[in-house]
């Protein structure tokens, strides 16, 4: 096994750069989607430009760790050793449930609806804590 894919360090939105864009990115920002599919997952997940450019962060992040991207560990045959790196990190979904809430939770509400209920869910949760609600005494 090669050295560089034995990195330990902070995961790819612990990083700096990434750290600091999640930090500007609302509930405001994000949509729930389900998507449409024959068979599997069809749970409620986040869409939104955030997801996007969190997901090229986590590449470019991802990448930088390993030392090359996916198409060079493949040509140099380390292609398993990559996908088993890149799974070691959570993925943007998992990131921001972890800060807004799983998605999930709202269940089999349609898409438009749960999105409102995500975000009156924050607002709520906004208000307790400008108002010192729900804290330990």
């Amino acid at each position: 096994m090669n050295a560089i894919t034995k990195i330990s360090s902070a995961a790819w939105h612990e990083t700096p750069a990434v750290a600091a864009y999640l930090a500007t990115v609302t509930v405001d920002d994000l949509s729930l989607i389900r998507p449409l599919i024959v068979m599997g997952d069809d749970q409620l997940r986040y869409t939104g430009d955030p997801v996007e450019q969190l997901s090229e962060m986590r590449r470019e992040v991802i990448d930088a760790l390993f030392g090359c991207t996916f198409r060079k560990a493949h040509a140099s045959g380390r292609a398993y050793e990559y996908l088993d790196f890149e799974d070691e990190n959570p993925s943007v979904d998992a990131v921001l449930s972890e800060r807004f809430g799983d998605p999930r939770r709202f269940g089999n509400e349609h898409p438009d609806r749960a999105t409102r209920l995500m975000r009156f869910d924050a607002q709520i949760k906004a208000a307790h804590q400008r108002h010192g609600i729900g804290e330990a005494a």
